[in-house]
């Protein structure tokens, strides 16, 4: 009866903060894909280039995987459910902001806010979820949270669809606002209060190194396409990012309180999950940003249509994030990783043909292993991460591997726009040799090429030779993606090693 008295005093209002804590990774994952559906939209809206879309995507991440790491010490030191708090609202103030956006700066800007706020939220969810249940309970909760990620990647493109369809792209933004609202309320009722924390060394030189090392090395791969690979704004921009990051990991050995907790790495299933997890946010990140912009600006679907069709791969993630869960709470997260892994890599390789037969049914089953893929990578390795940490390295250790995650999102987001331009170029001269008088590209159709803008414009150009030059940006633009997914499968691949430590 003490037990009883005392579990329901533990865990009175578990279910009603895991909703709140599920409304919190729904706004997240609305965001990000709907926000991905309506970049041709926003592309046109600002007549924005390639770049420019990357970096509607990457300054969200960016925001957020340089502050990480930083909420999660402030996390472990003033508590989880103070900084969740604090990270909702921010990222209330980033959506408002985004909507209201003049221009594509305003809005890149407001997106890095919007970072701000994902950074402090989403470390907290599965450290919130697991605190708010029994220890045989965790994978469960997880699990239940990861559902919400589902649901909402399902919903989002769909809504997004509709939204674009009917009203401006800024509806987007502003549906986040009253979900932070009700996330905020709730989370302040129901989430345990925080208990007593160990008061944590925060080494400001180390966050602004951080900061400064993975803006550099984002930004210089982004804007290779505008500088070019052998210009000396990329080379120094590159290598200069990557010479700071390397020196800081040095000086982390070395500080009595390291900002980033090299050690943890020691823990072999928290190293593991370390490459898998980013490995898997590459390819993920490449597949997401890509689908719409080929949908949209290359075979010419609507926006609704878009979100009706990525609803089968998101229909798929909810549908397999709860199963998963019950599945690595009785046999661990080793076999349910190397079975989505697997899936991801074969649904890769079924978009690669589905792009040269042109063959509906198999982006499909893309759509389905990718699915599947998303789903039980997600809530196997937030728990397998979560459970492998100490107590009091929690917020630091999955701030770090936040960081390196989503870090990997846009690192791949990045590398799409580099290869696009290197590839798709050298295809459209290739493909349009035989034409007289080209025989280069001209500029503004370098935002066809690479799929910035949509084909339909150019057929109300009055171009020479018109039906063989959208032949051959189709056929640039399909190449250049097939590449790049051939890629994201042989990476997938590599991922299988590291399963063996887990």
């Amino acid at each position: 009866m003490e037990n009883s008295s005392q579990f329901d005093r533990d865990y009175a209002y578990r279910w009603l903060a895991l909703i709140s804590l599920g409304l919190a990774i729904a706004i997240v994952n609305i965001d990000l894909t709907i926000v991905n559906v309506a970049l041709p939209v926003i592309g046109r809206a600002f007549h924005s280039s390639l770049s420019e879309l990357q970096w509607i995507n990457n300054a969200y991440v960016l925001g957020m995987t340089c502050t990480v790491i930083l909420f999660g010490r402030l996390a472990d030191q003033y508590g989880h459910k103070k900084i969740f708090l604090i990270g909702v609202a921010i990222f209330f103030i980033g959506s408002l902001l985004c909507g209201i956006a003049p221009n594509i700066t305003f809005l890149i800007s407001a997106r890095v806010l919007q970072g701000f706020g994902l950074a402090a939220t989403f470390t907290m969810i599965f450290i919130l979820a697991v605190r708010s249940f029994p220890e045989d309970q965790h994978a469960f909760a997880i699990g239940f949270v990861v559902i919400f990620t589902g649901l909402s990647q399902a919903l989002g493109p769909t809504i997004g669809g509709v939204i674009l369809q009917f009203a401006s792209w800024r509806w987007i933004f502003f549906l986040n606002l009253p979900i932070c609202i009700a996330t905020i309320a709730l989370a302040w009722f129901a989430c345990a209060k925080d208990q007593h924390f160990e008061k944590q060394y925060i080494h400001i030189s180390s966050v602004i190194l951080l900061a400064i090392g993975l803006c550099g090395l984002l930004i210089a791969l982004n804007e290779s396409q505008n500088w070019g690979l052998n210009s000396a704004a990329f080379l120094l921009c590159f290598f200069l990012s990557l010479a700071i990051l390397c020196l800081l990991i040095i000086w982390q050995l070395k500080l009595p309180h390291p900002f980033i907790e090299l050690p943890l790495f020691k823990i072999k299933r928290y190293m593991a999950l370390n490459f898998i997890r980013p490995i898997f946010q590459f390819t993920f990140g490449i597949y997401l940003f890509l689908i719409p912009i080929y949908l949209q600006n290359i075979r010419g679907i609507s926006p609704l249509h878009t979100g009706f069709l990525l609803l089968i791969m998101t229909g798929v993630i909810g549908a397999c994030a709860p199963i998963s869960g019950r599945i690595t709470d009785k046999i661990g997260i080793k076999y349910p990783l190397l079975v989505s892994q697997s899936a991801g890599m074969v649904g890769y390789i079924a978009l690669i043909l589905s792009l040269q037969w042109q063959a509906f049914w198999l982006m499909v089953i893309s759509f389905i292993l990718v699915g599947a893929n998303t789903g039980m990578t997600y809530s196997a390795t937030n728990f397998g991460v979560v459970s492998s940490l100490p107590a009091t390295k929690k917020g630091i250790g999955t701030g770090m591997y936040v960081t390196i995650g989503f870090y990997a999102f846009s690192f791949g987001i990045a590398i799409v726009g580099l290869l696009l331009n290197i590839i798709a170029p050298y295809v459209f001269l290739h493909h349009i040799q035989g034409i007289e008088h080209i025989n280069h590209i001209p500029h503004f159709l370098k935002y066809y090429i690479t799929g910035a803008h949509p084909l339909s414009k150019l057929q109300h150009m009055n171009l020479a030779h018109a039906d063989a030059v959208i032949t051959a940006v189709k056929q640039a633009f399909t190449v250049g993606y097939q590449v790049i997914l051939g890629i994201c499968a042989l990476v997938a691949l590599v991922s299988l090693y590291f399963i063996r430590y887990l």
